[in-house]
């Protein structure tokens, strides 16, 4: 899988901390794979890097509500090292407590709760720019005009090389394409690739 980029990727430092770094994961539009990649970047990090992986809900979607009903437990599944808390289950602060080495939580596309995305040590802006999602993008786009000149944010977007490249000359920041990813489960080698550009 060729680049957009090269990075310096955010979680350098857990190698030379002993603390739970926060990954928070936000998307700019509905639907461009918040909680796919949220699950998938758990199971990198669990089950490659061996890390202990809090995983927690925080928008309305209760995705991961039924997702404890795939993996037979009705409240906290518990799946290839990682643990998977829905909204409401715990108060994410306990996940502190829980001596996680990264916290990863899902905030789909609400903007409700910024100021919890904001405290999380590393952020990941998801988007998608099919044709129908371009005029959602704008200098008003606060979550973008952060994240535009922040070395602990990233940016992934969906949309072929043309567009990603225009847009991000348009914007005046980097982008990484989004991989597909077919089940967030199975890592696969180019996601690996993937994810050590992105994180480390």
């Amino acid at each position: 899988m060729k680049k957009i980029r090269k990075k310096s990727g955010c979680l350098k430092e857990l190698r030379q901390k002993n603390k739970t770094i926060s990954i928070g994961i936000i998307g700019t539009v509905k639907g461009c794979g918040v909680t796919n990649m949220v699950v998938a970047i758990a199971n990198y990090l669990s089950g490659i890097t061996g890390k202990d992986v809090g995983v927690y809900e925080y928008n309305g979607s209760r995705t991961f509500a039924k997702m404890n009903e795939y993996l037979d437990d009705v409240n906290i599944a518990k799946h290839n090292g990682c643990t998977f808390y829905p909204k409401g289950s715990v108060k994410l602060s306990s996940l502190y407590d829980n001596k996680f080495d990264i916290v990863i939580i899902d905030f789909g596309a609400e903007r409700l709760n910024l100021n919890e995305f904001n405290r999380c040590n590393y952020k990941i802006v998801m988007g998608s720019l099919e044709p129908w999602n371009l005029n959602l993008y704008s200098e008003s786009d606060n979550i973008i005009n952060v994240a535009r000149d922040n070395k602990d944010w990233s940016m992934v977007f969906n949309g072929d090389r043309k567009t990603l490249k225009k847009f991000q000359k348009e914007m005046g920041m980097n982008i990484i394409k989004r991989p597909f990813i077919d089940n967030p489960f199975i890592i696969d080698l180019s996601l690996v690739e993937f994810f050590e550009d992105l994180l480390f």
